[in-house]
């Protein structure tokens, strides 16, 4: 069977060089090799988007896009888990094009065209910068739960940290990624590195890279300052519920208010709304 190959083409951040991705199209053309690409695989994850579904355990398949850790976590969160043996990654922030065209089993040709500079975002559109977690190494202490101000964490119904409100994220910042103890979150449009997905080879270098984080996030007494961070999570969230509460409050007054007759005199609103 003839793998399905997609290509992330990250228009939005531009992190995968355009030269790259012009001669991998190149050589999959001239081989008569079929292939999608997708403008940004991070937007179409945040989107759940139902096409990714189409390599979640249906053959062989190619991913060329970034590093392996964060791709697989990418389509674990759009619902589209990849297959530990039937789904090959080609991370083309590390590898050249004529490379990942010889592991995909093509021989490599002049594009037609140089490559194209990367997209920008549209104006006032989100770019699609959030965490993703890598749950083999994610061990549920919810610490990154307690720690954004953004609402972006939450706990599904088996109690397990997961991203609810990927938007939510405050863009370029990945301060939950860097004090999180397992380094179990991914932000794939980071720089480098375990954050932004790169295989852990030296745990003990990458945990000493957490405490020095923590450190300076936090400062010298961390267990009171993320007790002091939950404390300003649990208050955003009560603000929250009270005003989603008022705005329902408002809605079925206004709603009551037009199913009454003219000559009939509503309620007045409740107070404080």
């Amino acid at each position: 069977m003839q793998p399905k190959v997609l290509i992330c083409e990250c228009n939005s951040a531009g992190l995968i060089d355009r030269s790259k991705l012009a001669t991998i199209c190149a050589g999959l053309k001239a081989a008569g090799v079929a292939f999608d690409t997708v403008p940004d695989l991070c937007g179409a994850a945040a989107a759940r988007n139902a096409s990714l579904k189409q390599y979640s355990g249906n053959g062989p398949v190619r991913i060329v896009a970034c590093y392996p850790r964060a791709v697989k976590a990418l389509f674990e969160f759009a619902g589209a888990p990849l297959s530990q043996t039937d789904a090959q990654i080609l991370n083309l922030r590390e590898v050249s094009g004529d490379e990942a065209l010889s592991t995909l089993g093509v021989d490599a040709v002049a594009p037609q065209a140089p490559g194209e500079p990367a997209l920008s975002a549209p104006a006032n559109s989100w770019i699609p910068w959030f965490p993703v977690l890598d749950m083999a190494r994610c061990t549920n202490c919810q610490q990154c739960l307690g720690f954004c101000l953004f609402g972006v964490y939450g706990l599904s119904e088996e109690g397990k940290v997961t991203v609810i409100n990927p938007q939510g994220c405050k863009t370029n910042c990945p301060a939950c990624a860097r004090i999180c103890p397992e380094a179990a979150i991914i932000f794939p449009k980071y720089a480098s590195g375990a954050i932004a997905g790169a295989q852990i080879t030296d745990e003990t270098r990458e945990k000493s890279r957490i405490q020095a984080d923590m450190q300076q996030i936090l400062g010298s007494d961390v267990y009171t300052a993320l007790a002091q961070r939950r404390q300003k999570v649990r208050q955003r969230q009560l603000l929250r519920t009270d005003l989603l509460q008022a705005h329902q409050e408002r809605r079925e007054y206004l709603q009551r208010s037009r199913a009454m007759p003219p000559h009939e005199n509503p309620p007045p609103p409740v107070s404080g709304v």
